[in-house]
Formats: structure tokens, C-alpha cells, sequence
């Protein structure tokens, strides 16, 4: 499918996790401080790989099939999870629980902003 459609499925699969499991991924970056170097390393490297460079990947993807403006990938897989995360929590600081209904609104907020057509 577009790079689209594999940006918005994984932000649904994140989004619709349990809360538990969707704070764990909140929780776990921010402990980082608390593990000792060792494990800290091994921790970011999965992160990363399985995470945060899998979605890097597909907007890189995206980027250069011209589906998506050619900007810096890192900084569009920062700007998405900016969004993301303040759903991340068990109860959410913004009092709305992650839905399909919200995954989709976060989603055309990204992808075509708030101006009308």
C-alpha cells in the first residue's frame, strides 16, 4: 500500500494497544535515566529499530516515490509522535481516549492540516 496507508496503520496499531501497553511505551522512554548503560543502550537500539526507524523508514520511502515532500524524515517521524504522545498515557492528559475516530482526525491533521479546502 502508500506510505501513507503504512504511517496510518501503524499509528492505529500504537493507538488502539491497550492503555497499559500504550503508556509503557511513554513510560519506558522517559525511565531511560533510571537503567544502568548497558541496558539503556540495548533498550534505545530496539526502540529505535523496531519503533522509531521503522517509521522513519517509511517516510523515507514515501519521500522518495514523491508521495511525500522531500523534507528531513526525522524530523516528520518527531513531528508525528509529537502528536502522538500525549495519548500515550492511561488517561490521556487530553481526557479523550484514543479511538478510530481520533487515530483518523490525528491522522488528517498530519497529512492535510487543518486549512479547508
Amino acid at each position: 500500500g502508500s506510505c501513507q496507508t503504512q504511517i496510518e496503520r501503524v499509528v492505529a496499531r500504537i493507538m488502539l494497544l491497550p492503555p497499559a501497553e500504550r503508556a509503557s511505551l511513554r513510560l519506558a522512554s522517559q525511565e531511560l535515566g533510571n537503567l544502568d548503560e548497558t541496558t539503556r543502550k540495548a533498550f534505545v537500539q530496539i526502540y529505535h529499530d523496531q519503533f522509531i526507524g521503522r517509521i522513519t523508514a517509511i517516510f523515507e520511502d514515501g519521500m522518495a516515490r514523491g508521495e511525500f515532500k522531500a523534507l528531513d524524515p526525522q524530523v516528520a517521524t518527531w513531528s508525528l509522535l509529537g502528536m502522538l504522545y500525549p495519548y500515550f498515557h492511561v488517561s490521556p492528559v487530553t481526557g479523550v481516549m484514543p479511538s478510530e475516530t481520533l487515530v483518523a482526525q490525528l491522522m488528517e491533521i498530519f497529512f492535510h492540516g487543518l486549512r479547508s479546502a
